[in-house]
């Protein structure tokens, strides 16, 4: 238990050194909890010495009575940069018919849906090897 305590303690620590609100973690529209951010979860793999592997489990592109539907599915690996050891994943999924791309270009989008899937998956693989999902949504 003292050394959970101890990793916890750590945690907070680096989440109150490096950490920025509104820049790193912060409040979405409609949301009581903090998110961590892409740029939190970066500088937490780079505090904790975990180098970022991503992989694209799904991606589908095709026409539909609308235009071009995108979609990805990524898994993100983080492993210790010094052993290799593998410390967590995370997945993260998005498509270009959310309501935030709907009235969008889905050709101008599907960059941008690749780089949503991406960040929600390494995000998800902090929140993983952090345990801080009651810090954190």
């Amino acid at each position: 238990m003292l050394n959970a305590d101890n990793n916890r303690k750590t945690l907070e620590e680096r989440i109150e050194l490096l950490l920025k609100e509104n820049i790193d973690y912060g409040c979405l529209p409609n949301t009581a909890k903090r998110c961590l951010f892409k740029s939190g979860a970066e500088k937490l793999c780079e505090a904790y010495n975990w180098h970022i592997r991503a992989e694209i489990l799904h991606r589908q592109a095709e026409m539909v009575n609308d235009g071009m539907y995108f979609a990805y599915e990524v898994k993100i690996v983080l492993f210790d940069e010094n052993t290799g050891q593998t410390i967590a994943e995370g997945l993260g999924s998005c498509n270009s018919r959310e309501r935030k791309y709907s009235k969008s270009n889905p050709y101008d989008v599907a960059n941008t849906v690749l780089k949503m899937a991406k960040k929600r998956a390494l995000v998800d693989a902090v929140l993983n090897a952090t345990a801080s999902s009651d810090i954190f949504t």
